[in-house]
């Protein structure tokens, strides 16, 4: 027989136990995988593979993305990457963003960021200062100045 437990499962058990129950079996612990979708305004292939490497699940979407397949799509966390758009579409994005606040934890870099704080703005909040990181945590909203590179690890202790 073959067990499977997570990580976090495995962290708060002792090992000889676990070792004594599964005598002529085995076990198998499985990472911890962050499922997040992304709103990709102009991430590289690297930066997405960083993601990846950490154990993150991806769902990428353009800046025309829509808020009913995104809620469609299952994630822990919604990224809005760093990059360029069109400013006529930036309307639109701020829309969908301020309807997403408060529903799942938000993260933002760079240009990510600037969205979010406009759709807080709409909904009379803002972005506080905590070190490097900007947040607004009534709604779940974590964020950075910069290019993603330097950026995810400060982020990822705000995903689970």
């Amino acid at each position: 027989m073959t067990y499977v437990l997570s990580a976090k499962a495995f962290s708060g058990m002792n090992i000889e136990t676990v070792l004594g129950e599964v005598k002529g079996s085995y076990f198998h612990i499985a990472p911890s995988i962050t499922k997040a979708a992304i709103v990709n305004l102009g991430m590289t292939k690297e930066e997405l593979m960083d993601l990846v490497n950490m154990n993150y699940s991806l769902n990428i979407f353009d800046e025309s993305f829509s808020t009913q397949q995104l809620k469609a799509v299952p994630h822990d966390v919604l990224m809005i990457s760093n990059g360029k758009v069109d400013s006529d579409i930036i309307p639109e994005v701020v829309e969908k963003l301020k309807g997403y606040m408060g529903k799942k934890t938000v993260l933002g870099i760079g240009l990510g960021k600037d969205l979010i704080a406009m759709a807080l703005k709409e909904l009379n909040e803002e972005l506080t200062k905590d070190g490097s990181i900007l947040k607004n945590e009534k709604y779940k909203v974590f964020c950075v100045d910069g290019s993603p590179e330097n950026n995810f690890g400060s982020l990822t202790q705000y995903i689970i």
